[in-house]
């Protein structure tokens, strides 16, 4: 039987108009009766060329919930996305589809305008949402940390997620966003960019094991390097570069 990643796929491809629903059903019967892909199938019965694929899969890394690299157009928007689904203003499935949408269309509108036409959410609403699309550039003096936050609240007074003291803004002038380690909570944060970053051990790369201590929350665990050779904090969620 088809598993949800083929599933998902296959409405992809609907969005796309490369097949209508109808299609999709009897694509995914084959895939059932020959114990094949839904990739597979979309190749062989030749709905789909190998550039049609490629695009496919990467539509499948956008969502709420992936860690994929995405576009730098493409961050705002899974931001702003992902806090609309855990304030309950839209489900999961929505967010990923106006993302997906948004994407094949080049990311030209942004999400949130989207939903006010949509009659979503009301104007108001968008407007607040528009400050995660800004960047504040704080610092925690207690832990020595600089951060990038965003946040829809608008508020001044920000909270250092791991001391719980007040961060300080360091004004417009200060570039953090090319710091060495980044971590994610409710709002985007970055740690001080003065500290050298970590040199990656000889023979390191992506999938590879390592203990490593969590950033914001001290936890200790193994888990493997990313793509981009960063780590996810099992306990706290914050994702970042390891230093050795």
């Amino acid at each position: 039987m088809p598993g949800p990643e083929d599933l998902l796929l296959g409405k992809i491809a609907i969005q796309m108009g490369l097949i209508t629903s109808v299609q999709l059903e009897e694509l995914l019967k084959l895939s059932d009766r020959f114990n094949k892909s839904i990739s597979v199938v979309l190749l062989e019965k030749k709905v789909a060329t190998t550039k049609d694929m490629q695009r496919l899969i990467e539509l499948r890394r956008v969502g709420i919930d992936s860690d994929a690299p995405q576009p730098a157009s493409r961050k705002d928007q899974i931001i702003i996305a992902r806090h609309l689904a855990r304030e309950g203003a839209i489900t999961a499935e929505y967010a990923d589809e106006c993302l997906r949408q948004l994407a094949l269309e080049g990311d030209k509108q942004k999400i949130e305008d989207v939903l006010v036409d949509r009659g979503v959410i009301p104007p108001e609403k968008a407007e607040r949402l528009r400050g995660l699309r800004q960047k504040r550039s704080m610092h925690c003096p207690r832990c020595a940390l600089n951060f990038l936050v965003r946040s829809a609240s608008g508020r001044k007074d920000v909270e250092c997620p791991r001391c719980k003291g007040p961060l300080q803004d360091l004004g417009p002038k200060t570039e953090a966003s090319n710091a060495p380690v980044e971590f994610k909570t409710s709002m985007m944060k970055t740690i001080d960019p003065d500290r050298a970053p970590a040199q990656t051990p000889p023979g390191s790369a992506s999938g590879r094991k390592i203990h490593c201590q969590c950033v914001i929350c001290d936890a200790l665990f193994d888990t493997e390097l990313d793509s981009s050779e960063r780590v996810k904090c099992p306990q706290c969620g914050s994702s970042f570069r390891p230093r050795v």
